[in-house]
């Protein structure tokens, strides 16, 4: 490789015209950063709060999630914290909407409400939107911090949730629309206590955990299921 050197020194008026470029260059991308200049900033966060990998196993199969922190920080602490103590283990999907949402994390096998933790704060963001596949927090309808550990995934784009202090987003499915899909269409009926849109075949959610290169998930292959309802 040829290296190329130089045989005059740059003039002084050269030099001077350089300098004021640079000075017009550097004070114009300080008023309006460059698309490469966000981008690289967003990857920077990314790399301090990396995605976690989620596997959510039921009796239909197994759905498998990112859960993004660099979003909704204290919105996936809590989760990991509910499934990391197995709070999550034999609770339900008890709620299921064709075309809207399947809704659980909240109800044992006998449709008693568990004991939950503080709520979390609402993460609410404009830069997670409830599309198809996302995954987001429940809460009451009077209270936008009064999420615990019940969740829903979105069947479909369900723009109406996108307002402000909404429903926190904080994940995407990454595989299992199908089960999601076969869960959906289960027949639903209203349970004796007066909620609605109850699966007339019980859909468990058997365990969530954090999966990894150690602990991969293990497919997605739909386990036995009983068709006697226990409601």
């Amino acid at each position: 490789m040829h290296q190329i050197t130089s045989t005059k020194p740059f003039s002084i008026t050269a030099l001077s015209l350089l300098m004021s470029l640079l000075l017009v260059s550097c004070d114009s991308t300080s008023q309006q950063p460059t698309t490469q200049h966000i981008a690289h900033k967003h990857r920077h966060l990314l790399v301090q709060t990396p995605d976690i990998p989620i596997c959510i196993e039921t009796n239909f199969g197994q759905i498998e999630l990112l859960l993004h922190p660099s979003i909704a920080p204290k919105t996936v602490n809590n989760f990991l914290s509910y499934a990391k103590e197995g709070f999550y283990d034999k609770t339900l999907f008890h709620r299921v909407i064709p075309g809207f949402v399947i809704q659980g994390g909240k109800f044992n096998p006998h449709f008693k409400p568990k004991q939950t933790h503080q709520p979390v704060i609402n993460e609410a963001s404009k830069h997670m939107r409830h599309y198809r596949g996302t995954i987001a927090m429940h809460r009451n309808e009077r209270d936008p911090h009064s999420a615990t550990s019940e969740f829903f995934i979105n069947i479909a784009d369900n723009h109406a949730f996108n307002i402000p202090h909404g429903y926190t987003v904080f994940g995407h499915v990454t595989k299992g629309m199908p089960v999601i899909q076969q869960i959906a269409k289960i027949p639903t009926h209203t349970h004796h206590r007066g909620y609605r849109h109850v699966p007339q075949v019980p859909v468990i959610i058997e365990h969530v955990r954090v999966h990894s290169a150690k602990k991969p998930c293990l497919g997605h292959h739909p386990l036995l299921v009983s068709l006697k309802s226990i409601y």
